[in-house]
């Protein structure tokens, strides 16, 4: 996270307070998630895990999606894992995973991870909410942490869509696109469905830092 210079007041918070609630929502989201992984709530999980580095791609594909379903905010690293499949599938060899990888994410999203709305960087959401203040600890109370968390994940899978569409874009410019209109059309019924949450939300700008 590259430091705030501006000490500036950003939609009614200054930066140096947006800054740091984000790295106290990284280390909730953080600690959540290791939380949720050692608990070993269920054996199906257990066994979901063990298939992501085991058995046929279409058992790994399953396994994957069947734990960002459960709690996407706690299984940030499967959908990484897909994300990675989908970029190394542009060598030699990987064409099949790679495409599959991609329908994976695309899938989840339009079956139930789109929220229906714009997602919202980090420091856009004070302004949303209405949140003013001068002091930290009183801006943190007034949101919560239940809802930092939630903001911290928003803010990473904005960036990470944006990161996924950049991938499919390569797959566009390569030799074998035809295969990825249908994934695109995917997204582009999602839009038609939540006409404020299809691909609008990746390609408003730039990834930008807290």
């Amino acid at each position: 996270m590259a430091a705030i210079a501006a000490q500036g007041i950003q939609n009614g918070v200054s930066d140096a307070i947006i800054l740091a609630l984000f790295n106290e929502a990284q280390r909730l989201h953080r600690r959540n998630q290791e939380q949720f992984h050692s608990s070993g709530t269920s054996s199906e999980a257990s066994f979901l895990t063990r298939m992501t580095s085991s058995g046929t791609l279409s058992d790994r594909l399953s396994a994957l999606t069947l734990l960002i379903q459960s709690s996407p905010s706690n299984n940030t690293q499967s959908l990484e894992v897909l994300k990675g499949m989908a970029e190394r599938g542009r060598g030699k060899g990987g064409r099949e995973e790679a495409l599959k990888a991609l329908r994976c994410i695309v899938d989840w999203w339009v079956g139930g991870g789109c929220p229906g709305r714009k997602l919202r960087y980090w420091r856009d959401q004070f302004a949303v909410a209405g949140i003013k203040g001068k002091a930290e600890e009183d801006v943190r109370k007034a949101i919560g942490d239940e809802k930092l968390v939630e903001w911290y994940f928003e803010d990473w899978l904005k960036k990470y869509f944006f990161s996924v569409l950049q991938v499919l874009e390569v797959w566009f410019l390569s030799d074998y696109p035809a295969p990825c209109l249908t994934i695109s059309d995917a997204f582009h019924r999602s839009s038609n469905l939540h006409p404020d949450a299809g691909l609008d939300p990746y390609l408003d700008a730039t990834p930008r830092e807290a």
